[in-house]
């Protein structure tokens, strides 16, 4: 089996309009959540989120493509020239039947079918685009990938909720391991951040109501209230080590193990002791070849939900407290929000820098741990000296468990 490595990162959201913008703002502890203005106005509970301003995706894409393309394609597009360019790739020099596509998201082009939706009704239905169909498909940020590079090597798109972006990573590794590709983009994106969604979740109780946007995604808090709802996307290029190294690459890290579970237990409620969550990560471990106790941070999902958190404060507890108690814990979702189906694209690249780096990134809104979620959970940037291998969680709708094993180069 080959091994398979990080070359190129690209990222595009409201906590930054590329990879080093969202790393130093994570690293300052800053939150990309803000009021949004199309809802203050309204009669919804929440009104905040992270949204990506207007007139920064109008500078990043042209004309054209966004009367062509839903946000979740522009941003997967955005996301992906990044870390093309990012990996130092030609195109001349790529066997395009090596190159593959893997791009994850949970509902595809919403808001593109609530636009045509109002049409149809306020205008009638000759009004509704013919682009519709093919802007809304939850592939469609997959195609346009490969499309654009030319990648014939397979694009697939896991719609598996919010554990979408870790099973694209993991479907990408798969296929290089087994020699199919050479390289491959591997992520996910989401643009879901309009009212319908957001009334549906509200009405669920599953967001924050908490009306300080900085301070509303709070992970492990006693007085988490739900959720933050965040659009963007994150987009890895996998490569194969030989590959790689035959064109000096500058890698970033290695991917050495994956797991995934599922809970068989509710639809919209995680299974309360994290059982599920826990088979993902000790298949995670098991692929890597691997014990728990070389893991030196766990990066978390920690989506700041009640039964969310708990479930997977319980998870983690049940593979460390044994042989590693004191494990380092992060929750990137206290400064992003929650990017859904692109959530776990990004927070593997937050993991990936982390490790380069040598730093843990904060949990912030951290006041009082909540009893039932007593994991070291690092609430300031910590800087350590040996930090080498990462464990990132994804966990989703649908009772999805996705972990991944990274390791610094």
């Amino acid at each position: 089996m080959k091994r398979v490595v990080i070359t190129g990162l690209g990222t595009f959201s409201s906590s930054g309009s590329n990879t080093k913008e969202l790393f130093e703002n994570l690293s300052l502890g800053e939150s990309g959540v803000k009021n949004i203005k199309c809802l203050i106005d309204s009669d919804l509970k929440t009104k905040i989120g992270g949204k990506i301003d207007e007139e920064l995706i109008n500078s990043k894409v042209s004309a054209k493509d966004k009367k062509k393309y839903d946000a979740f394609s522009l941003y997967a597009l955005i996301a992906a020239k990044e870390a093309w360019k990012d990996a130092n790739l030609q195109k001349e020099n790529v066997n395009s039947e090596k190159l593959g596509v893997s791009i994850a998201n949970s509902i595809g082009g919403i808001g593109t079918l609530l636009e045509e939706a109002y049409k149809s009704i306020n205008r009638g239905i000759k009004k509704v685009s013919p682009r519709l169909i093919p802007a809304i498909m939850p592939n469609a940020a997959s195609a346009i990938i490969s499309i654009n590079w030319d990648a014939k090597g397979g694009a697939s798109t896991p719609v598996s909720a919010c554990a979408g972006s870790n099973e694209a990573i993991t479907l990408a590794y798969n296929t290089i391991q087994k020699g199919e590709n050479d390289i491959m983009f591997a992520g996910g994106t989401e643009a879901a951040l309009n009212n319908v969604a957001i009334s549906s979740f509200s009405n669920a109780k599953a967001l924050s109501q908490d009306s300080n946007p900085q301070r509303a995604s709070k992970p492990f808090d006693k007085n988490r209230d739900g959720f933050v709802m965040s659009e963007g996307a994150g987009v890895l290029i996998l490569e194969s080590l030989d590959h790689a190294l035959e064109r000096d690459a500058n890698i970033y890290a290695e991917i050495i193990g994956t797991g995934s579970s599922s809970d068989s237990y509710h639809l919209v409620s995680p299974e309360p002791k994290g059982e599920g969550a826990a088979l993902a990560m000790r298949k995670s471990l098991d692929s890597a070849g691997i014990s728990a106790q070389q893991v030196d941070i766990v990066s978390a999902h920690a989506t700041s939900t009640p039964a969310g958190d708990v479930a997977e404060a319980q998870a983690i507890k049940t593979i460390f407290d044994q042989v590693k108690p004191n494990i380092p814990v992060t929750a990137n979702k206290s400064m992003t929000g929650h990017m859904l189906g692109a959530s776990g694209a990004i927070e593997a690249i937050a993991l990936v820098l982390s490790l380069k780096k040598g730093v843990i990134l904060p949990t912030i809104n951290l006041e009082t741990i909540d009893s039932e979620c007593d994991l070291n959970i690092i609430s300031k940037l910590h800087k350590v000296n040996d930090l080498n291998i990462g464990l990132s969680n994804s966990f989703g709708f649908g009772g999805h468990n996705s972990s991944l094993i990274i390791k610094r180069w």
